[in-house]
Formats: C-alpha cells, structure tokens, sequence
C-alpha cells in the first residue's frame, strides 16, 4: 500500500484528494495523543468504500462538521494533517489497520473512539 504525503487539513488539501474510494489517516502535530500504550500523532483513521462515500466526500464532511465531532473540534486547537492510500477493499484494509493500531497502543485511535 502506497500513503501519500501528508497534506494540510483544509479546504485546498481536502479538495485535491481523490474522488474514489481508499483509506485515510488523520494526524495532530506537533503534539502526540497519549494512548494507553505510548503516544502517536494519529487521532483518527477512515475509510471511503463507495463510489458515493468516497476519500473527498467524507473528508470534506470531517472538514464542514457533517463528520468526526471530535475530529472537528480537535482541529479548532491543534494543527490537522492526513494522508491517504487507494486500495482495493477500504473496509478490509481499516480494519486491519485498527487491528494494528490497537495492538501497539491499547486501543484505537481517539476519534474512533465516538
């Protein structure tokens, strides 16, 4: 799986991502989360799965408030970054990755959380 860079949570950044379906991780910096298992940047990891709920779509929702309430008000004090990857089963992939990120922190990421 190939991520992209990490792009600026904001209008520009979110509208240049693709409209297709794929997987995202959405990161605070410089700060860490403190997780029951050591710190990490990711707060938040989702999934575009349809050709309607695509990585745009819900990212512009995350970015409007139609999204992660506390992803929007985690953003409104901290500095927001995500990356993305297209792959070929979204659901699978997040919940691998889930899977991963419990098993090195204790639990999944803050704004899965809600």
């Amino acid at each position: 799986m190939e991520w992209s860079a990490w792009i600026t949570f904001d209008a520009d950044g979110v509208r240049g991502t693709p409209d297709e379906p794929g997987v995202y991780e959405v990161r605070i910096t410089p700060d860490q989360w403190l997780y029951e298992v050591g710190g990490s940047h990711v707060v938040y990891m989702g999934a575009g799965t349809t050709n309607s709920y695509t990585l745009r779509r819900l990212l512009l929702d995350h970015l409007h408030g139609r999204g992660n309430v506390l992803l929007k008000s985690l953003a409104k004090t901290h500095r927001i970054e995500f990356c993305h990857a297209s792959v070929p089963n979204p659901s699978r992939v997040l919940s691998d990755l889930l899977a991963e990120f419990r098993r090195n922190h204790g639990g999944v990421p803050v704004c899965n959380r809600v």
